[in-house]
Formats: structure tokens, C-alpha cells, sequence
């Protein structure tokens, strides 16, 4: 254990700092993941290059 951390107030402090930290941590998980649903997947890809649309997705 460190110096730092043998201390109870310092790891009442470093507690406290952590926990924002982890939970933008998570919100910024959550959103890359929410971001990568949201893209064509290689198969939807290939169909559109196929169809001649440059691999743009069509509106239908």
C-alpha cells in the first residue's frame, strides 16, 4: 500500500475523486456503444455497394 493510501482521510479523498471519474467513464462507454448500434453493419454495407449506391444507405 502506498504512503498516500495508508491515510485514512487521503483515501476518503481519493474515494471521492474516483467516483465522478468512474462515472463519466461509464456514460462514455454507454455512448460509444449507443454511436457503434447506430452504424450499417459490413453486411448492410455490402448490399448497398452492390445496389450501386457507393455503400450510402438508401432512404427506403
Amino acid at each position: 500500500m502506498s504512503e498516500i493510501t495508508r491515510h485514512r482521510g487521503c483515501r476518503q479523498v481519493l474515494a471521492t475523486i474516483k467516483q465522478p471519474i468512474e462515472t463519466s467513464q461509464s456514460r462514455a462507454v454507454l455512448a460509444v456503444n449507443a454511436e457503434l448500434l447506430n452504424q450499417p453493419t459490413v453486411a448492410e454495407i455490402k448490399i448497398e455497394l452492390a445496389q450501386g449506391n457507393g455503400g450510402i444507405p438508401s432512404n427506403d
